[in-house]
């Protein structure tokens, strides 16, 4: 079968034609049409165009249809779909026919024929998923779009707001120097914590935003990428500095003329603040044909004032061969077109860079001198007064009396006004220009530049001189992308740096538990539930959840492959191992470690680890994985998933422990809680309740519970732990705690006490009470790791007590306080003065509590009391006093099924008692630190 528009070359290209109407065939010609553009049509028809030049330009048309099919068949929801994974460039070469089949199809206007050719149809992976990070099912996108529309929740957006007024107002600086590059910044968090909708949702604070996303093609998240900004700036990446230097000239260009023409019109009668809005109602729906046109045209612009450029360097001077070109720096191929396309845009939108959202109300007021006696109106001369212009640092005082007077008539006419606006721009952003999953535009390119150096140099070279508030902001998974370097030559005519060489740290408060559900909105027995679970964390969870039917469709098989960056745990590869393992037993990365820096960033960019800030030189971030109970039940799937899952991760963890870059506590803080959740997972998975999530392809009810955030017994946990006889010796114990449950998945620490000092700045409503401390932490099953200075315990884990006896869940909860021990010397003494009733603790209640002295480093014991409540103490109710000593099978029975595990905790429990060469060298210089002998003793070397 051939292709019929057109014979030219088709005879040997196999043909199977997809299920179009006619009317679906023209839309599709139509949109390849607008996008390429007259430029390029025209171009490839020349019959003198040399090969290498048809080449390329059949890759540029070929990929063009690929990529404008694709949207048209995601939109009228086709199951078929062309192939991305293959570059154009390598199609055209491999059947060199196509050349002539693209060549006919641009003399025709006719291109929907070429998506019939079988060479370019992807064919499924019958093993696999075709998408594997987004959940399966023909309304995905549906629900994507849907859930990227959903009203906003939480208070990102003003702090990013915020942000930018701040960076502007730094920007301006004082004098005529401006210590910062450029206006551009960046937004930088793991995957899945709102970036893409933080960007879009400025238009609430009257900002102009032109959202793009650049994502890799073969990438199918959503936003879906942008094709034609996408292709300009991170394809074809084996030209020179110079060539890339000028695109990314041509392209800034064409967005300022494409917003100049697009918003100029309109903003020439009536209110700014409804074009503002117009323009983002369109642009800001990732559905809209507006979008789609608009980036079409771009292309068109582009294409013109590219050629334009390409024309200027070949007659121009060489660099370096005039005089007055020594010093100065390098050439930015197509800088007086950007510039000239900058201004124009300024210009002709004044009215949108002055003012002020929400009309009146919004203006800046100021104070004026009393209102002199009204002088006679000067007789009108056809003339319209002058238009006032955006502060720049180029512009010079007015010279000349005529200038003078000019400018003393204008002072006096806004004397006579009271109140009036101020002109020029002030610090509010006015216009975003977004560049979203940026991270290709760090990667160093064959020719040896970082695309995202260009860019910042192109945003420089219009930017530096002019007060507008324009912003570009790139966000990014990956801190790189923030990395933009200034340069360091100097200009010969004005002997001072060209701009400032600092940059912006990049924004990361995203916020967290946007979408949760109220705390008394979920009765306490139910807090295992998905539907509950799920609005833990970043909102990405949320989206894979269909409301109306309360379904969860795929979420637990999405995390834990975000959580690995891969389909497949593989338990052996550092990264992935530290990230599932640090994401419930909060590792501590050591600071000073060679390895750390480039860990932390990978975790964010590739782990969904977090990131909480960054330093001001962008040198160190400091980072973690917070509370997330749906991804700590996707890692402990993982981490359970083979026998040698478990045991293959905790020899990594092993060795990052003997290399310094994980530290292991000073008293045994990870040993422990380590051993106390890994015996939770074991237990609950020696006798799985029903109808609980156990598996990464749940695809069901959103009541079901999930297995790790399950309630479990304490009479059945600690009989698991200790061993059958447990209870023996405490039976009124074990009638105490007959309806006590445990529930946590993943710990979390602190960074104060459990109860701090009182602080004459907090306000008493700040700080919860015992009970609601406790009950959040049930709810959202997580156990706490207290701070280095907490006295008497390190360790908290929440009870609660669902016995059919009214009242409240405040009323029902309780804890268990535990302290761990690493040394030689048996601390079974210090059991008996661990209280919850100590001032840095606090937590007394109602209920019996359990506290458990762990002493893994000294002789296997087991010892278990429960005192009576002595009548003059202050604790409220008795409490079961545990104290277990030494990391062995008989102090821990249930080890005895896991001898690898109890293998590698026992070497942990050594290895603490051991000081790395790190350690001792470190000691010796903090001389008087404490009077120890690793801080005193100078003479044992």
């Amino acid at each position: 079968m051939s292709l019929q528009p057109g014979s030219s070359g088709s005879q040997d290209l196999p043909v199977t034609s997809l299920p179009l109407t006619q009317t679906q065939r023209e839309e599709i010609d139509q949109a390849i049409l607008k996008a390429l553009g007259h430029f390029i049509l025209n171009s490839i028809q020349d019959p003198k165009i040399a090969d290498t030049d048809l080449d390329q330009q059949s890759s540029l048309v070929l990929k063009c249809i690929i990529e404008e099919a694709n949207l048209i068949f995601k939109r009228i929801k086709l199951k078929n779909e062309l192939d991305t994974r293959k570059p154009a460039k390598d199609i055209v070469e491999q059947h060199p026919q196509l050349r002539e089949v693209i060549r006919d199809a641009c003399r025709t206007n006719s291109f929907s024929h070429i998506v019939d050719l079988k060479i370019l149809q992807r064919v499924p992976d019958a093993s696999s998923p075709t998408r594997p990070e987004l959940a399966q099912g023909e309304d995905e996108l549906d629900r994507l779009y849907d859930s990227f529309v959903r009203p906003y929740t939480g208070e990102a957006v003003d702090g990013f707001y915020k942000y930018l007024q701040n960076n502007n107002n730094k920007f301006r600086g004082k004098g005529i120097s401006r210590d910062y590059y450029a206006k551009f910044c960046s937004i930088v968090q793991s995957s899945g914590t709102g970036k893409s909708r933080l960007i879009t949702e400025l238009q609430t604070k009257g900002v102009l935003v032109l959202y793009m996303n650049l994502r890799e093609p073969n990438d199918s998240g959503f936003p879906m990428r942008d094709s034609v900004p996408a292709r300009i700036l991170t394809e074809d990446m084996d030209c020179t500095q110079a060539e890339y230097t000028a695109r990314c000239c041509a392209f800034f260009t064409a967005i300022f003329q494409m917003l100049q023409e697009n918003l100029s019109s309109p903003l020439s009668f009536g209110d700014p603040n409804a074009a503002i809005q117009e323009w983002n109602d369109k642009m800001c729906d990732m559905r809209s044909k507006v979008r789609h046109d608009f980036f079409a045209d771009v292309q068109n612009r582009y294409q013109v004032a590219l050629a334009k450029i390409k024309s200027l360097i070949e007659n121009a001077e060489p660099a370096g061969t005039s005089e007055s070109g020594v010093g100065r720096p390098p050439k930015l191929e197509g800088e007086s077109f950007l510039r000239e396309a900058f201004g124009n845009m300024t210009r002709d939108l004044l009215h949108i860079f002055t003012a002020r959202k929400g009309g009146e109300k919004g203006k800046r007021k100021r104070k004026t001198k009393p209102k002199p006696k009204p002088k006679p109106k000067p007789k009108p001369t056809g003339r319209k007064k002058p238009r006032p212009k955006l502060k720049s640092r180029s512009r010079s005082k007015p010279k000349g009396k005529g200038k003078e007077k000019q400018v003393e008539d204008e002072d006096e006419e806004e004397e006579e006004e009271e109140e009036e606006e101020e002109e020029g721009p002030g610090d509010e952003p006015k216009l975003v220009i977004a560049f979203d999953e940026a991270h290709p535009l760090s990667k160093i390119s064959s020719k040896n530049f970082r695309p995202s150096h260009i860019l910042g140099r192109a945003i420089n070279s219009y930017s530096r001189n002019n007060d507008a508030p324009v912003w570009v902001v790139f966000a990014s998974t990956t801190s790189h992308v923030a990395d933009f370097s200034a340069p360091q030559t100097i200009h010969d005519s004005l002997r001072v740096a060209i701009a400032g060489e600092l940059l912006y740290p990049p924004y990361t408060d995203l916020g967290w538990d946007q979408l949760a559900d109220r705390l008394d909105a979920v009765p306490a027995k139910d807090v295992a539930k998905f539907r509950h679970v799920v609005g833990f964390g970043r909102p990405l969870w949320k989206t894979y959840v269909r409301e109306k039917e309360k379904i969860t469709d795929g979420v637990m098989r999405v995390a834990a492959q975000k959580l690995c960056k891969s389909k497949k745990f593989i338990p052996n590869v550092p990264d992935q191992a530290l990230a599932v393992l640090s994401q419930r037993f909060g590792l501590d990365i050591c600071f000073g470690h060679p390895d750390a820096v480039s860990h932390i960033e990978t975790g964010v960019a590739s782990h969904m680890r977090i990131c909480f800030s960054t330093t001001p030189d962008r040198a160190w971030s400091y980072t973690g994985y917070p509370s997330e109970p749906i991804l700590s039940c996707a890692a402990a799937i993982l981490l359970h998933g083979t026998p040698d899952h478990l045991t293959q991760a905790l020899a990594v963890l092993r060795q990052k422990i003997d290399g310094g870059m994980v530290e292991i506590g000073q008293s045994g803080e990870l040993t422990s809680r380590l051993l106390l959740l890994l015996a939770k997972d074991l237990f609950v998975r020696t006798h799985p309740s029903k109808n609980v999530i156990q598996d990464l392809y749940y695809s069901g009810d959103g009541n079901a519970e999930l297995m790790d955030c399950q309630k479990v017994s304490v009479i059945k946990f600690l009989e698991y732990l200790f061993g059958s006889t447990f209870w023996s010796g405490v039976k009124e114990a074990k009638k105490a705690f007959r309806h006590a449950y445990i529930n946590f998945s993943h710990w979390v620490s602190m960074t104060e006490f459990i109860s701090p000092p009182s602080d004459p700045k907090r306000t008493a409503a700040e700080q919860l009470s015992a009970e609601e401390w406790t009950l959040r932490h049930w709810h959202r099953t997580s156990a706490v790791q207290c701070c280095h200075l907490q006295p008497l315990v390190d360790k908290m884990i929440p009870i609660y007590f669902d016995d059919p006896s009214p009242g409240s869940d405040l009323n029902r909860v309780s804890q268990i306080f535990i302290s761990g021990k690493a040394g030689k010397n048996c601390n079974v003494r210090e059991l008996g003065f661990i209280t919850r009733s100590h001032h840095s603790i606090q937590c007394l209640s109602k209920r019996p509590y359990i506290a458990l002295l762990l002493d893994l480093n000294v002789a296997p014991r087991l010892t278990v009391e429960f005192p009576q409540r002595e009548p003059t103490h202050p604790e409220t109710d008795r409490c079961l006093r545990i104290y277990a000593s030494g990391m062995s099978t008989h102090t821990f029975p249930f080890l005895r099924a896991h001898s690898e595990v109890a293998t590698q905790l026992s070497g942990l429990v050594s290895r603490q008692t051991e000081d790395p060469p790190q350690t001792t060298l470190q000691a010796l210089v903090k001389f008087g630190g404490t009077a120890r002998l690793h801080n005193m003793q100078w003479d044992r070397n």
